[in-house]
């Protein structure tokens, strides 16, 4: 007898929010678990193989697009050579391997310096003869491009762009990874889960790690299951409300007693009460959907089209990714939008759903 009190005692307390109170757990530990899977050194490693790939790809593309203008066939046979050793599983990684920087760079800059001292012995031989001061400054630069101290300075100059060009590569490769590593905190990982229960999925963050991809499939075959569970629990116990609330709940009852008037008159109540709350719920998302959209023209900087396109999409589940307001991704955006915004409309549009589903049913 206890067992069985205690078995219905914890029933009532799992429908009156314990169902709630678990899903939110699971919520938090996935989105920490995966996060840390994301974050970790081997998730590293594979952005870099990944950008190093991409690098080979796009000069891939890059000569099969050249291949097009060259009408030498020789040439064309050589760039084939070119494309297919590209496409060999291990170019990717040699490719990597190479430094940016070139240690014949000095006679590369002596062999620029002849060409430009050829080509300004042309411009001053081809100027007037009575243009003295041009065939001075020609004779000047000719006089300094022969003068290895140019050189010197030319290497100088080649060294520090180079400097330059690694320090800038390296900064924006610094805010390339704090990018997709700041998106695998707590609040990005947070946000990342809600769009996979609530099957909105906006793209915008993606794990890339076997094992951040596994975690992503248990979560879709597991936290979905879990959030409708949890959707028709709630949607169920606020139509129930709605009917007690418009007085009809007690002409639900079909005792076998009834006759056929009262079985009529039950009916009739029945689908009133249907509508009339469909009414109500639909009014309650209409202000929802108002309240939401004020929030985020606060908030966004979105003009109100924008913001109510993206009200519809959200509710509706879509999520195209097009439009992400940029605090979804911090903690308190997260945790926020999903108790206040997309939880809540979700609840609401499950009431809708199963309050006229007899009737379209």
């Amino acid at each position: 007898m206890n067992l069985k009190l205690d078995r219905q005692r914890m029933a009532y307390l799992w429908r009156r929010g314990g169902n709630w109170l678990t899903f939110l757990l699971c919520w938090v530990v996935s989105a920490a678990i995966i996060g840390a899977i994301e974050s970790s050194a081997q998730n590293r490693e594979l952005i870099e193989e990944t950008a190093k790939a991409a690098e080979a790809q796009a000069m891939e593309e890059m000569l099969l697009e050249v291949k097009t203008e060259i009408n030498d066939t020789e040439v064309r046979a050589h760039l084939d050579q070119l494309v297919t050793l590209m496409k060999n599983a291990e170019f990717s990684r040699v490719w990597g391997l190479a430094e940016s920087r070139f240690d014949d760079h000095v006679e590369v800059l002596r062999m620029k310096m002849k060409l430009l001292r050829d080509e300004f012995t042309v411009v001053r031989a081809a100027l007037p003869p009575g243009d003295r001061e041009g065939r001075q400054v020609a004779d000047r630069l000719v006089t300094l491009l022969t003068d290895n101290r140019t050189l010197a300075v030319f290497d100088q100059v080649a060294q520090h762009s180079l400097h330059l060009a690694e320090e800038a590569t390296q900064e924006r490769q610094v805010e390339e990874d704090w990018e997709h590593f700041s998106s695998w905190e707590i609040g990005g990982s947070l946000h990342y889960v809600s769009t996979i229960f609530t099957t909105i999925g906006y793209g915008a963050t993606t794990p890339t790690t076997p094992g951040g991809k596994f975690l992503t499939i248990l979560m879709v075959v597991t936290l979905i299951p879990f959030f409708l569970h949890c959707l028709c629990s709630s949607a169920a116990d606020i139509n129930t409300l709605i009917d007690s609330l418009l007085g009809v709940s007690s002409q639900y009852d079909d005792l076998e007693d009834l006759t056929a008037e009262d079985r009529a008159s039950n009916s009739r109540a029945r689908r009133e009460a249907r509508w009339k709350g469909a009414m109500i719920l639909l009014g309650v998302v209409t202000a929802h959907l108002f309240l939401s959209s004020l929030y985020h023209l606060a908030t966004t900087g979105w003009n109100y089209g924008d913001v109510l396109y993206y009200e519809f999409v959200n509710y509706s589940t879509i999520g195209f990714g097009d439009l992400v307001p940029q605090d979804e991704p911090s903690v308190a955006g997260a945790i926020l939008k999903n108790l206040v915004v997309k939880i809540p409309a979700a609840i609401l549009l499950m009431t809708v759903f199963l309050r006229i589903l007899p009737a379209i049913s």
